[in-house]
C-alpha cells in the first residue's frame, strides 16, 4: 500500500499549508488539492496554477477547472490508488469464509470509500482550524492584535472545528490585515473584522458560515 502524503511527510504539502495559513489560497483550493491528489501533488501543471494564483494572475476556480480537464488522468489514477488502499486493508483486517463475505465486502467498499474521504475531510478541516489557533495565539502573545480581536478568533474557530467547517479565506485575511504592515488603520481593520464576524454567524448572511459546502 502506498502511503498518503500529509504535511508530516511531504514538503510541497507543508508549503501549501503555509500559504494556506497566511490567506495567499483558500481552504477551497487546498482542500481540492488535497482531495484529488493524495499521493503527489509535484508535478509541473500543480506547481505552475498554484504559483498563478499565489501571485493573482489567476483565480482558483479558474486553476480547478484548469487541473480537473489537464489533469484528470493522473487525478482518475490517484482515486483508483486510494480506492485500492481501502479495499487492501479491508482484505487484510478480515479473513473471508465464504464467497458471500467477499462479495459483501466488495459491494460495500464504495461507500465504505465515500465514508472515507468525508472522513478525510472533516480531519483536514480540524487540522487546519488547531494549526491556525496555535498561529493567533503567536501574533496574540507578540502583540499583534489585541485582546478583544484574539477572544472573537478563537470563538470563531473552535466554532470551525465543532461544526466541521474550513475556515474562511476572508476571515484569514482580515486578521492578516491586522497582524501585517497592511493595518496603517487600526482601527478600521479591527471595525471589519468585528463586522465581518457578526455576519458570519447570520444563517442568511452572504458570508455566513452555515453557507459553507465541501466540495
Amino acid at each position: 500500500m502506498k502511503t498518503l502524503h500529509t504535511t508530516k511527510n511531504c514538503n510541497y504539502r507543508r508549503f501549501l499549508y503555509k500559504q494556506l495559513k497566511h490567506g495567499k489560497i483558500s481552504g477551497q483550493f487546498y482542500r481540492f488539492l488535497c482531495k484529488n491528489f493524495p499521493y503527489r501533488l509535484t508535478c509541473r501543471a500543480i506547481d505552475m496554477n498554484v504559483r498563478k494564483v499565489m501571485h493573482g494572475k489567476m483565480n482558483e476556480s479558474t486553476a480547478i477547472n484548469i487541473l480537473k480537464e489537464k489533469e484528470k488522468d493522473e487525478i482518475k489514477r490517484q482515486a483508483e490508488m486510494y480506492k485500492s488502499n481501502i479495499e487492501c486493508k479491508n482484505k487484510t483486517a478480515k479473513k473471508f469464509t465464504t464467497e458471500e463475505d467477499v462479495g459483501r465486502d466488495i459491494s460495500s467498499g464504495e461507500l465504505m470509500y465515500e465514508e472515507c474521504q468525508n472522513e478525510v475531510e472533516k480531519s483536514l478541516a480540524k487540522i487546519e482550524a488547531k494549526e491556525y489557533l496555535q498561529f493567533i495565539k503567536g501574533q496574540f502573545n507578540a502583540n499583534k492584535i489585541s485582546r478583544k480581536v484574539f477572544d472573537h478568533a478563537v470563538v470563531f474557530i473552535k466554532k470551525c472545528m465543532k461544526e466541521n467547517f474550513y475556515l474562511p479565506m476572508r476571515f484569514k485575511t482580515l486578521l492578516y490585515r491586522l497582524f501585517s504592515k497592511m493595518a496603517y488603520n487600526i482601527h478600521v481593520r479591527e471595525a471589519e473584522f468585528f463586522i465581518y464576524f457578526k455576519n458570519a454567524f447570520s444563517k442568511t448572511h452572504k458570508y455566513s458560515l452555515y453557507k459553507q459546502t465541501i466540495k
